[in-house]
């Protein structure tokens, strides 16, 4: 599921590809972007949920029964 992320001062974002707001769908990737170090940047990422052997899994994170278990792949941050 694709992601964009703002932090700003102690404020993090997640936002959906159309512009929804997801922090509280997915507060243990917020809570760790907010350990950042920088406090003003925008990452762009995807929001993955893997199987039990370790592979992506679009099922699992479209259906939300594992919202608890995804991880953020980020792959560009602009400060």
């Amino acid at each position: 599921m694709k992601k964009g992320s703002a932090i700003s001062g102690d404020r993090v974002r997640l936002y959906s590809r159309p512009g929804n707001d997801m922090t509280r769908r997915f507060p243990l990737i917020a809570e760790a972007l907010a350990s950042l170090r920088s406090r003003s940047c925008i990452i762009d990422g995807e929001a993955v949920v893997c199987d039990d052997n370790g592979v992506a899994s679009f099922d699992r994170i479209r259906h939300r029964r594992h919202d608890g278990d995804a991880f953020l792949y980020a792959f560009d941050l602009t400060s």
